[in-house]
């Protein structure tokens, strides 16, 4: 009996080393036509992802600035003018001209890479700035090159897996592991085949034409956050 179940393990777990190669390898399929798609997205909407996520995370500093001038408010109990006309992105520290040059080459670079759903046009999927957002920014304003070199590093690596290695976990794991990786794997496989950047690739005749539709979508919303953020300014 021992000598059964045993077997059938095995042949178990056999058979989910060979499922988990096949969606592993339909898996990379699905991320390398998507990655070239979105590197021609990127080329062709670079200045527009970044005036946005700028224009959002100045929106939230002009929210940030006015609810600590309402607790400033509240605890000296008068008015005082909020400063205005705040800059988002301010000139860096002086340095070298190449370094400088370096500095803004990373800066953008890293900056149309750090939202994973940017090409989605679901606000609620992009929101505000995020942190990664923030911190881009911060690094940028110091002057800082060094650290500027090493957050664009893991910006760019990304959530990339170092497959050789986690391969030969999956030869020496447990009938419970691969189970589990199994659908870890099938769940992230069916997140791929379901962003937009693939839907378009699967369902557009032209899936240039979404150039179109981008750009329109990031004029509007760079509009919009442009008058949302002159009416925070001005306390309105």
């Amino acid at each position: 009996m021992d000598g059964y179940l045993r077997l059938h393990g095995e042949e178990r777990a056999e058979n989910l080393r060979s499922r988990i190669d096949a969606l592993r390898r339909e898996l990379s399929d699905i991320e390398r036509v998507t990655r070239v798609f979105e590197d021609i997205l990127r080329g062709e909407l670079g200045d527009l992802i970044i005036q946005e996520q700028e224009l959002a995370e100045l929106y939230k500093r002009v929210q940030r600035a006015k609810k600590a001038k309402r607790l400033a408010q509240r605890r000296r109990g008068k008015r005082y003018k909020e400063p205005k006309g705040l800059k988002l992105v301010k000139q860096v520290k002086s340095g070298s001209d190449l370094n400088q040059q370096e500095l803004k080459k990373l800066y953008r670079e890293a900056m149309v890479h750090v939202h994973p759903d940017k090409f989605s046009m679901e606000e609620d999927m992009q929101g505000l700035a995020t942190l990664a957002t923030t911190q881009l920014i911060e690094i940028y304003e110091s002057g800082d090159l060094q650290r500027m070199i090493q957050y664009h590093a893991c910006v760019m690596k990304g959530h990339a897996l170092d497959e050789s290695k986690e391969r030969s976990l999956i030869q020496l794991a447990p009938l419970a592991y691969l189970e589990q990786e199994f659908e870890t794997i099938r769940g992230n496989l069916s997140a791929a085949k379901n962003r937009q950047v693939y839907q378009v690739l699967q369902n557009y005749a032209d899936p240039m034409t979404y150039v179109v539709e981008l750009q329109r979508y990031y004029t509007d919303r760079i509009a919009k956050l442009k008058k949302r953020t002159r009416k925070a300014d001005k306390g309105e």
